[in-house]
């Protein structure tokens, strides 16, 4: 069972590569984002005219990956704004897009 500290632990421990790293947030993520959601961890890089994911983690099916990839890489620009450009560096994607976005669902 994950808390809010234990995820916040794991965040600022840097030990192993990227995957490693990722692979902790995500388990953290499991016990703390509840709402039958599958846990992803990613890195990225955003600028004002692309998104792109630099390197994920899940604890879910591997298809996770691919899937979050092309949903946010062929995000409208007004998605992107909503979710990356917030300052919010932590939230369940579901509850960033969707209320707001509901056209983002298909």
């Amino acid at each position: 069972m994950s808390d809010w500290i234990t995820c916040i632990e794991a965040a600022y421990d840097l030990s192993g590569d990227d995957g490693a790293w990722l692979g902790r947030l995500a388990a953290c993520g499991g016990g703390v984002f509840r709402r039958g959601s599958l846990p992803l961890a990613f890195r990225f890089r955003c600028t004002p005219s692309s998104f792109r994911i630099r390197s994920a983690a899940t604890r879910g099916p591997s298809q996770l990956v691919g899937w979050a990839r092309r949903l946010v890489e062929t995000a409208s620009a007004e998605a992107v704004d909503r979710i990356y450009r917030r300052g919010e560096p932590v939230n369940c994607l579901s509850q960033q897009v969707f209320p707001d976005l509901p056209q983002q669902r298909e």
